[in-house]
C-alpha cells in the first residue's frame, strides 16, 4: 500500500510539472505572437514610407527630365539667336545710326521751332506795345453803383475801332470817352483778365537767355560769354524779359481782388496765384526736356515811405525764399498779403494803405547732351514783379485826417515817383 501511495504521489507530481510547463509554453507563445504583430506593424509603416519616397523620387526625376529638355531647347534657341544676331550685326548698327541721326534732326527741329515761337511771341508783344494799360471795371455792387451817386453812367462803345478798348462815361450830362489797350467790362471774370497777361508771365519764364555750345567733348558747369576756353563757341540771344504788372486805381475799385482774389476759390483766384500756377506747371512740363528751374520769391510792403519785408518782418531789405511747389507759394503769398497795412476810410472799410510788391526770380538751366560730339548749354534769367498799389483817393472823399492824411500824402508822392 505504501508503494502504491508513493507511486500515485510521484504520478501527481509529474502531472503538475507538465501542467506548469504547458502554462509556460502558452505564455511564451502569447509573448511571441505580440512581438510578431508589433514587427508586422513596423514593417507596414516602413513599407508605406518607402512607397512615398519612391513616388517623390519618381516625380523629381520627371521634373528633372522636363527641365533638362527645356534647358536644352533654350540653349539651342539662344545659340540660334546669337548666330542670327552675328549675321545681322552690320544691318543693326546701320539702323541704329540712322535712328540716332533722325532723333538728332527731330530734337534740332524742335529746338528751332521753340526758338521761333519765342521770337514770334516777342514780336507780337512788341506789336501790342511793351507798355500797356488795361482798364477793368468793377462789377456793380448795388443799384446806386449802376448809375453812380453822382448820376454817372458807364457804357462800352461797339465800333470796330473801339470794341474791347474803349469806355464811355456820362457825367453831369457830359460824355467822356477813354481808350485803353484793353478794357475788361464789369462782367469779365478773373480768367478773362489772366488770359490777357499770361503771355507776359511766359515772357518772365522764358527770361534772358545765354547759349553756349561746345564742339568737342562735354563740360561740367556753364561758361560766361567772355570765356576764351579752347573748343568753345558762345552765342547769345539778346532776350532780357523783366516783366512788371501794376494794379492802380481808386480805393475800393478791386485792385487787390484782381491781383490776389480768393486763392481758395478756383474761379476767383487773382493774377498772382494764377501766375504762380502757370510758372510751376510750365517749368514742371519742361523738366523732361532737360530744363531745370530755380524759383525764388520776395514780398515787400511800402508803407509811408518805409519798406517792410513781409517774409521777414524784422528786416527792411528783401528776403528771397526758394519756392518748392505752387501750393506752398500761394499759401506764402496769401499770408504775406494778409500782413499788409489796412485801414478804414469813408470810401472803403478795408482799404489797403500800402503798396504790395511780389517779386519772382526765375533761374533756368538747359543742358542738351543728345549729340555725342557737341553739348549745348543754356541759362535763363527772368523776373516777374506783381504789384498791388495802395488805393488812390481824393482827400475830400476819403475823409482822411491825422495818420490817414499822412498816409494819403505819402501814397500820392510815391505814385508820382
Amino acid at each position: 500500500m505504501n508503494d502504491m501511495g508513493n507511486y500515485i504521489k510521484r504520478l501527481m507530481s509529474g502531472i503538475n510539472w507538465y501542467i506548469n510547463l504547458e502554462d509556460c509554453y502558452l505564455a511564451v507563445e502569447d509573448e511571441l505572437n505580440s512581438l510578431l504583430e508589433s514587427e508586422k506593424r513596423k514593417h507596414s509603416e516602413i513599407e508605406s514610407q518607402m512607397n512615398s519616397k519612391i513616388k517623390e523620387l519618381t516625380s523629381l526625376t520627371e521634373e528633372y527630365q522636363t527641365m533638362k529638355v527645356s534647358l536644352e531647347e533654350n540653349l539651342r534657341r539662344e545659340e540660334s539667336n546669337k548666330l542670327a544676331d552675328a549675321i545681322m550685326n552690320g544691318d543693326t548698327i546701320s539702323k541704329l545710326q540712322k535712328a540716332k541721326n533722325a532723333l538728332v534732326e527731330i530734337i534740332t527741329g524742335l529746338t528751332d521751332q521753340a526758338s521761333l515761337l519765342r521770337n514770334q511771341l516777342e514780336n507780337m508783344r512788341e506789336l501790342k506795345g511793351n507798355i500797356r494799360v488795361f482798364c477793368r471795371v468793377r462789377p456793380f455792387l448795388s443799384d446806386v453803383d449802376a448809375r453812380g451817386a453822382d448820376g454817372s453812367v458807364i457804357s462800352y462803345p461797339t465800333s470796330v475801332k473801339s470794341l474791347g478798348r474803349g469806355i464811355d462815361l456820362m457825367y453831369s450830362a457830359q460824355k467822356y470817352c477813354f481808350t485803353f489797350d484793353k478794357v475788361f467790362a464789369h462782367e469779365s471774370s478773373q480768367d478773362d483778365v489772366f488770359v490777357e497777361i499770361s503771355q507776359l508771365v511766359q515772357s518772365a519764364l522764358d527770361g534772358y537767355k545765354a547759349l553756349f555750345k561746345r564742339k568737342q567733348g562735354l563740360t561740367k558747369g556753364l561758361y560766361r560769354e567772355d570765356d576764351e576756353s579752347e573748343g568753345f563757341e558762345s552765342e547769345r540771344e539778346e532776350r532780357r524779359e523783366e516783366v512788371c504788372i501794376f494794379a492802380y486805381g481808386q480805393t475800393g475799385s478791386g485792385k487787390t481782388y484782381t491781383m490776389m482774389g480768393k486763392p481758395e476759390a478756383p474761379e476767383q483766384k487773382g493774377l498772382i496765384p494764377r501766375s504762380l500756377e502757370q510758372i510751376f506747371e510750365t517749368s514742371q512740363s519742361l523738366q523732361c526736356q532737360g530744363w531745370t528751374y530755380k524759383i525764388q520769391a520776395s514780398m515787400l510792403e511800402i508803407y509811408t515811405e518805409t519798406i517792410r519785408d513781409l517774409l521777414s518782418p524784422n528786416r527792411s531789405t528783401s528776403t528771397y525764399l526758394s519756392l518748392l511747389n505752387k501750393q506752398y507759394t500761394i499759401m506764402l503769398d496769401s499770408a504775406a498779403a494778409r500782413s499788409r497795412s489796412v485801414g478804414k476810410t469813408q470810401m472803403n472799410e478795408q482799404s489797403s494803405r500800402s503798396h504790395f510788391v511780389s517779386t519772382l526770380r526765375i533761374s533756368e538751366t538747359f543742358v542738351d547732351l543728345t549729340l555725342s560730339l557737341q553739348a549745348t548749354e543754356e541759362q535763363g534769367q527772368g523776373v516777374l514783379d506783381l504789384i498791388d498799389l495802395a488805393g488812390s483817393e481824393r482827400l475830400a472823399k476819403s475823409g482822411s485826417t491825422g495818420d490817414r492824411l499822412k498816409e494819403n500824402q505819402a501814397r500820392i508822392a510815391s505814385h508820382l515817383c
